[in-house]
């Protein structure tokens, strides 16, 4: 049946009377003149009269009904259909079940609202299709859409909600593969930040009708965000801070204690944070031997735990800090490493002036290693140099860098050049091997270095050291750096020496010379060891902010892994053998061997301030709003099409009108023919 959604609009159907009135007013007052002698022309214009005056009366007509149509599509005409029965669309309804969902506002659990919701959505569809997706830590699917609600109805009751975000993306893309045919999709969620994070609704599929049931929730909540360390590479024996990130998403100031446990180690610390404020309280810490160390933070106020806050599942979150035994260092060169003329000698005397012991390898031990130390742990920083062409080791490459590992590649030959990382841009492109030394210039020395940088920190104020530097042989990089590589040294000609650009969490770095004393004078002085000793700290990230995975995150494990709650959990292997285990709750994980992994809610679903649909183009309403919008067809877009078809046509019209009623004089007038009295 047909309604609208605006009936106040209909006033604007009064307009109708004005053209009809502008008509009246402006009718064209005629002098009749009887002239016998044009007879026969009265009686060929007399066709022609009538005709105009039936094309002004349908011009009237039309421009009438162009402001009828007008006012009934600013009225929001619909057509209000059948929302059950076998006859009505499939539908899919999306539970959000994610962390934000344990809130509990009003005195009861969001989530228990969520679900109640769609349970009305099921109990006002006999007869319809549907399916339900629960979007928790993992995604849960009914299947198709079917019109028995039995195993919906279970699956429902069974629902809780997770820790993960609950992935709307996936979730939402899942309902549409759902409805191929196209249907409605009901989303039943809390409006938090992250119930609609990563969607843009522009980009689902026409055919899929998004409708937002609202659950309720947003209340005040101040929640432990993240855990960081600095540096990014713990090292035993050094110092390590741990920082600890609280966000106050709440209306008031937050007066709280955090209390900061890393390994044996506990403070109390205060914080006072503003309305929307975020802030962060640390401590420093240091380690005599290697390992993982338990890192944890809960809140606190006036030294009692926290539980009047909407969401007490982000009062307390833990990590895993891995401590290495030194800043982990693999050489990997070919060459004699005894020989004072070849190339990993010099390399691996920098390492030892810095303090930086190395595993020595060379390119078939890196190909069977894997990047690996004694241990299992994965080297910071890697350094290669003199290497035979051989083993590719390219997908290793890729793996270290995007991990946040450093790698110097020093292009001494043929097998250094070759040598890159599967899929990632080098710093600078390798061309044409040349020979400096059989040219009458001799050597070429280093003509710029961007000494604000912060890997040449050591050289500012003694430009001297790099001014010493030349080489005899090296390879020319005619087609420059990547777009986003920083070029450090020039040779005089503008050839490039060093550069370095990211390449996911890591630095890759190329450096344009061979060490060997015969080919350079790098290794000759004292410019190698100062630049071996600043690369850690200039090149590796300053901080680690993943001291936790994201709950619902699909970890690789090597062992048998016991959950925070006592329980081993299902592993599952991949295509390739790796054996998998999904982190679906909160805490510490165990795994066989000592080693620990952390599991903790995803930041932004401590923040549950509103979102606001209209920013997306979307409306939100309760079970009973929602279904009745989907049963709602919207007419005034195909009225607005009507009224374009109406005005070209008046248009037409109105042009012809003014074509006949033109003459060479500009008068127009009636003419009658007959005799005269």
């Amino acid at each position: 049946m047909p309604g609208l959604l605006a009936p106040w609009s209909l006033v604007l159907l009064g307009l109708i009377a004005v053209p009809l009135a502008v008509h009246l007013l402006t009718r064209r007052q005629t002098v009749t003149r009887t002239f016998p002698a044009v007879a026969l022309l009265a009686r060929a214009d007399g066709g022609r009269a009538a005709r105009r005056r039936l094309r002004e009366r349908a011009v009237l007509a039309l421009r009438m009904l162009a402001l009828a149509l007008g006012a009934f599509a600013v009225a929001g005409v619909v057509w209000r259909g059948s929302w059950s029965g076998p006859g009505a669309r499939p539908a899919v309804i999306v539970l959000d079940a994610s962390a934000s969902m344990r809130q509990i506002a009003g005195g009861s659990a969001v989530f228990d609202r969520a679900r109640a919701a769609a349970g009305d959505l099921l109990a006002a569809s006999p007869g319809r299709r549907l399916s339900l997706l629960v979007a928790g830590t993992t995604l849960v699917s009914s299947g198709a859409p079917s019109a028995a609600h039995g195993a919906l109805q279970a699956m429902l009751a069974e629902s809780a909600a997770g820790a993960g975000d609950g992935d709307p993306r996936g979730a939402l893309t899942a309902a549409a593969a759902l409805l191929p045919e196209g249907g409605d999709c009901f989303f039943v969620t809390d409006l938090a930040r992250s119930s609609l994070a990563g969607v843009d609704p522009a980009a689902l599929p026409a055919r899929l009708s998004l409708h937002l049931v609202d659950a309720g929730g947003g209340g005040p909540n101040v929640g432990i965000t993240g855990l960081s360390c600095a540096p990014a590479v713990a090292v035993a024996g050094r110092p390590v801070t741990v920082s600890a990130r609280i966000a106050n998403n709440a209306p008031s100031p937050a007066h709280l204690q955090v209390d900061l446990r890393v390994g044996s180690q506990a403070r109390l610390l205060p914080i006072d944070l503003e309305p929307g404020a975020v802030g962060s309280v640390q401590m420093t810490a240091t380690f005599d031997a290697a390992g993982a160390v338990a890192v944890a933070a809960s809140l606190a106020r006036n030294g009692n735990a926290v539980g009047g806050d909407a969401l007490p599942l982000d009062d307390q979150r833990d990590g895993v800090l891995e401590i290495l035994p030194a800043i982990a260092t693999v050489l990997a060169s070919d060459g004699d490493r005894d020989d004072p003329a070849g190339v990993a000698r010099p390399l691996l005397a920098a390492l030892a002036a810095a303090g930086l012991p190395a595993r020595a390898t060379d390119r078939a031990g890196l190909a069977a290693d894997g990047l690996a130390l004694p241990g299992g742990a994965t080297p910071a920083l890697l350094i290669t140099a003199g290497l035979r062409p051989g083993v590719d080791l390219a997908r290793d490459l890729h793996d270290f860098l995007d991990a946040g590992g450093a790698w110097l590649q020093v292009i001494a030959g043929t097998g250094d050049a070759d040598l890159a990382a599967d899929g990632d841009q080098p710093p600078m492109a390798c061309g044409t091997p040349c020979d400096v030394s059989e040219q009458e210039r001799g050597s070429m020395a280093l003509g710029q270095a961007r000494l604000d940088d912060p890997l040449l920190e050591p050289f500012a104020g003694h430009a001297a050291l790099l001014s010493a530097v030349s080489a005899y042989r090296y390879r020319l990089t005619p087609t420059g750096a990547a777009a986003d590589a920083t070029v450090l040294w020039t040779y005089a000609d503008g050839t490039i020496a060093l550069a370095e650009r990211p390449v996911g969490h890591g630095r890759w770095l190329r450096l344009n010379c061979s060490p060997a004393a015969v080919d350079s004078t790098l290794a000759a002085g004292e410019t190698l060891p100062l630049l071996i000793a600043r690369l850690p700290s200039a090149v590796l990230p300053a901080r680690n902010e993943h001291l936790a995975y994201d709950a619902g995150t699909l970890v690789a494990v090597s062992g048998a892994v016991t959950g925070p709650d006592g329980r081993t959990l299902d592993a599952q292997r991949d295509a390739a053998g790796v054996l998998h285990v999904r982190l679906d709750r909160p805490g510490l994980y165990r795994v066989a061997g000592g080693g620990l992994l952390a599991a903790a809610p995803p930041a932004l679903e401590s923040d549950l301030r509103r979102l606001d649909p209209t920013t997306l183009h979307l409306v939100s309403a309760d079970a009973s709003s929602a279904t009745a919008e989907a049963a709602t067809t919207m007419l005034w877009p195909w009225l607005i099409a009507a009224l374009a078809v109406v005005l070209c046509g008046e248009l037409a019209l109105a042009g012809g009108i003014t074509t006949s009623r033109r003459t060479p004089t500009g008068i127009s007038t009636n003419i009658t023919a007959g005799r005269q009295p």
